[in-house]
């Protein structure tokens, strides 16, 4: 800013010249406030608003699938064109608005031009159907195609999955597997496209590419799947496992309730939240700490010698199963540990063989009254975790073993529903924040995160994300990166210790918890 600003001095505001730092900055701050931006332009010489919409320009696009963004794929290495395809709807509001440019109210239920699928209808819009494209071997991620839908029906989807499918091989992308969450019209819409997931003895997670004639396979997505199995055992309280033990929540509550009496945590982040899911049930982070190794550590613990935890076994294999599945398919970096590592052809017989395992407990798991969980009203995450399980196995296998451009390592991140929930953030965030955009809004803002810009999802969103990519359109500059800071700090001179009394007492909870932080500090 301060190089752009020394170069700038002395020009008239048509001599202007902006660095690509400058431009980024700018797009970004206009989207987020366009006053902001009218403010900061008071104080430094930044480009015109009009300057940025003349640079929007590039990214035209319309209701149906982005032919702009396909063709610019087409330039994409090989070993990147192996994709994941994730679809999403987005909440938008019901509101026609009248368009200058076209002579037509816009807000209407909108499969695209030509009717693709159907002819326009006069039902308004409530959601924006969007389909992304997810890179394997690369980091790009990129919006392929979004519709205005009221409902959609499973056949209209499984119709554009196939259009989509078509489209993106035209352009030389292969999309390898189809990632969505576990609602009824979704599980529909796979059987209809060639998949079988009505029953876990004969299922089948995969179908045909129309153009490829290979198979894609379907994945449900992990952290939804993680939400429905805590909501699952929260609501019907007790499970049993294949031996009849009893998996309940009343052993997490108890350890909530404990802890708090306490005033200090075993070594997990339960708290009240926790427990009281209903309002935050959206939020990934609160099922995953609550069914985490660090609560199942806890229940262990307190049954040496705690009258109320005596009988956790059952409780706990659950949680580390499900924990343990959900680290593995939900893999971020090439450097994770333990479970969290990477899917890397020398380890297939390790993670290959405990997926199997969680897929083989979840089968056997039994309501309260009996019936098996995979034909209980409350099957869905039993169901999504094994259809994602033998997905991710097959297709992991197939990357890292073929011949031509393998794989190193899979990341199962890649297969997550979380890009396009970050996606949806970011479109929310535009203009500050708007949690029920029109269809004009929500065109204005995924045409603005098509091009160059350091938008981010929101702290606040469902899911953590801190990758801002998703710009196809994009201007040819180096993101500025900042020097490590190698300035050493001089240790501050320590505060006078504090003394104990000598008549205090703990209990055994507060010895042990006691023991183990001044185990860690030393």
């Amino acid at each position: 800013m301060f190089t752009s600003e020394a170069s700038n001095a002395g020009r008239t505001p048509k001599g202007y010249r902006y660095t690509a730092a400058v431009k980024e900055f700018a797009l970004t701050l206009h989207y987020y406030s366009p006053q902001a931006y009218e403010y900061c332009r008071s104080i430094l010489k930044l480009p015109d608003p009009s300057s940025i919409r003349n640079w929007l320009l590039n990214a035209n696009i319309d209701t149906s699938f982005l032919q702009s963004v396909l063709l610019k794929l087409q330039h994409k290495p090989d070993i990147e064109k192996d994709c994941a395809l994730i679809i999403d709807s987005m909440s938008i509001r019901k509101q026609t608005l009248y368009n200058s440019h076209t002579g037509k109210y816009d807000g209407f239920v909108d499969y695209g031009p030509g009717g693709m699928v159907g002819e326009h209808t006069d039902v308004p819009a409530s959601e924006a159907l969007v389909f992304i494209l997810v890179a394997l071997h690369s980091n790009w991620k990129v919006s392929i195609a979004f519709f205005y839908v009221d409902k959609v029906q499973s056949s209209i989807q499984a119709q554009l999955i196939r259009t989509a499918l078509d489209l993106t091989a035209d352009n030389g992308i292969r999309i390898r597997s189809l990632t969505f969450d576990g609602v009824a019209a979704n599980e529909s819409m796979a059987n209809s496209l060639g998949c079988r997931m009505d029953s876990v003895d004969n299922m089948k997670c995969y179908f045909m590419h129309p153009s490829l004639h290979c198979p894609v396979f379907v994945i449900l997505d992990i952290c939804h799947m993680l939400k429905l199995a805590r909501n699952t055992l929260a609501d019907l309280k007790v499970l049993h496992n294949h031996d009849g033990g009893a998996i309940k929540w009343e052993y997490i509550e108890k350890l909530v309730k404990l802890q708090q009496k306490e005033s200090l945590h075993l070594a997990n982040k339960l708290s009240n939240v926790h427990i009281q899911w209903q309002k935050l049930k959206m939020k990934v982070k609160v099922a995953a700490q609550a069914l985490s190794s660090s609560v199942a550590d806890a229940l262990l613990f307190l049954s040496n010698f705690h009258p109320d935890f005596q009988d956790v076994n059952a409780t706990v294999e659950f949680i580390r199963n499900v924990d343990m599945a959900f680290d593995i398919l939900n893999t971020r970096s090439a450097f994770g540990k333990g479970w969290k590592s990477p899917l890397r052809a020398s380890t297939i017989s390790v993670w290959e063989s405990q997926l199997t395992t969680v897929a083989e407990y979840l089968s056997h798991l039994r309501a309260a009254d009996g019936q098996p969980l995979p034909y209980h009203r409350r099957r869905t995450f039993v169901l999504g975790f094994r259809v994602s399980i033998q997905s991710i196995i097959t297709l992991s296998k197939e990357l890292l073993t073929r011949t031509d451009n393998s794989f190193q390592y899979v990341l199962t991140f890649k297969f997550s529903q979380d890009h396009i929930e970050c996606l949806f953030s970011k479109i929310r965030s535009m203009g500050g924040f708007n949690n029920n955009p029109n269809v004009a809004q929500f065109k204005s803002a995924l045409r603005k995160l098509l091009v160059k810009q350091q938008v981010s999802s929101s702290a606040a969103s469902n899911c953590a994300d801190s990758d801002i990519s998703g710009a196809i359109f994009e201007l040819k500059w180096s993101k500025r990166t900042s020097p490590m800071d190698d300035q050493r700090f001089e240790c501050l001179e320590s505060e006078p210790a504090l003394t104990m009394a000598a008549d205090v007492t703990f209990s055994v909870v507060q010895n042990n918890i006691i023991y183990y932080i001044g185990g860690y500090v030393v």
